[in-house]
């Protein structure tokens, strides 16, 4: 491993000769000067960015050489960044959100040049030495709450999305919750990037057909923003008769939260989760491709306006 290291370290200073003199020798950290490939998932998904941000804050601490690539959503963007990585020699790359099957020739890439792959998200693959999982877990208590508050029948309706595995994960938790019961969903695809304009469009066109005082209402995003996007219409057309339900916890949800515009929010705690990943990498880099598979849970907390308070509290950078 040792030896592979200094071979790639060789090749890098051959191809930026800048890089030594931009990294110095260790940085502000006890680890020596890694370099890191980062693959964004779309600068406008902001709590894949959140996680980054964590990871990239340490990463700096460190002096950790650090790039970053945003494919905007792009698998195939996502893939030649990765592949570009691997030709300047990274010591490894970190993938958000992509799920990881979809990255297979990126992966690939890596792993046959020695190259561990972090992903945030992705759900695990060969190649993938660390998946933090932000999918099924982060759903089961709000969905459970939002069953409860409909109290089994009504209709419901969702904002998914089938680009990344968190939103899949969560989806596939609800059809499950739901199954049997008298709750009648309609699901709409939403896009990364513009899911918070095309869920307040669906949610027009959904709401003509569901009046008030149709029955119990509800609407859920697999991400806050298409929430978001339901609570701007909402308010546009005065309708106070539909509980709306959030998962992710950025900013804006929360304090949707606290006003009472969103019922409850289900809160991923990916700051957390990007400082783990980001103190697990010396170790990962060290022990390689070779090294055991682990998928790491990212907690979750349920938000409503009554814990909201005690929320802000315990995670006050969650509600700047």
């Amino acid at each position: 491993m040792i030896i592979r290291r200094i071979a790639r370290g060789v090749a890098l200073l051959a191809v930026v000769p800048t890089v030594a003199s931009a990294c110095g020798d260790t940085g502000g950290g006890d680890d020596p000067a890694y370099s890191i490939g980062v693959v964004q998932f779309s600068s406008s998904e902001e709590t894949s960015e959140t996680a980054l941000r964590a990871y990239l804050d340490h990463a700096d601490d460190q002096g950790w050489e650090v790039t970053k690539v945003d494919p905007q959503g792009s698998v195939d963007k996502a893939i030649s960044a990765m592949n570009d990585f691997v030709q300047k020699g990274v010591d490894v790359i970190v993938a958000t959100v992509f799920p990881s099957e979809s990255l297979t020739a990126g992966i690939r890439a890596a792993s046959a040049a020695g190259i561990p792959v972090i992903s945030f998200a992705g759900g695990p693959a060969d190649g993938v030495v660390v998946d933090m999982d932000a999918g099924r877990p982060t759903a089961t208590e709000i969905f459970e709450m939002l069953l409860e508050d409909l109290d089994g029948e009504g209709d419901l309706l969702f904002f998914g999305n089938n680009q990344g595995p968190p939103c899949m994960g969560r989806e596939a938790e609800l059809m499950e919750l739901v199954a049997g019961t008298g709750i009648e969903v309609t699901r709409k695809e939403v896009p990364i990037p513009g899911h918070v304009e095309a869920a307040t469009q669906f949610i027009h066109a959904w709401l003509a057909e569901h009046p008030a005082g149709s029955g119990p209402l509800a609407v859920v995003g697999c991400l806050d923003e298409a929430a978001l996007g339901a609570v701007s219409a909402l308010r546009q057309e005065r309708r106070q008769d539909v509980l709306v339900y959030g998962i992710n916890g950025t900013s804006a949800a929360l304090h949707a939260v606290e006003s009472g515009d969103i019922r409850a929010v289900s809160f991923i705690d990916v700051a957390a989760a990007g400082r783990t990943a980001a103190e697990r990498t010396p170790e990962v880099i060290e022990q390689g491709t070779d090294a055991e598979p682990s998928v790491i849970p990212i907690p979750a907390v349920l938000v409503t306006s009554e814990t909201y308070a005690s929320f802000a509290e315990k995670y006050p950078g969650a509600v700047q």
